[in-house]
């Protein structure tokens, strides 16, 4: 996928591109919670197959989480962190 695409695409999420450790390859970065959850619906309504809904599964509990307001505790957070870890394994 071009540079071009991912803009556009990124702009619809309100995200930005970044360029990522291997050249000539750009990821999404989208932050904040309302953002996100045009991530959410999107793939509620174009559901991925693989291990990609694997990681997205583990990505939304972690979201769901955090917006609930779990991450402010040590012991809760820990076990977000721990969860991180096993998106795109």
């Amino acid at each position: 996928m071009n540079k071009e695409v991912l803009i556009y695409i990124a702009n619809l999420m309100k995200g930005t591109v970044r360029s990522h450790s291997v050249k000539d390859v750009y990821e999404i970065t989208v932050n904040g919670i309302r953002n996100m959850e045009k991530i959410i619906d999107y793939f509620t309504n174009h559901k991925l197959y693989s291990k990609k809904a694997k990681s997205y599964q583990i990505w939304l509990e972690i979201y769901e989480s955090i917006k609930n307001g779990e991450h402010l505790s040590p012991d809760s957070r820990n076990d977000l962190k721990m969860k991180t870890q096993q998106i795109n394994k």
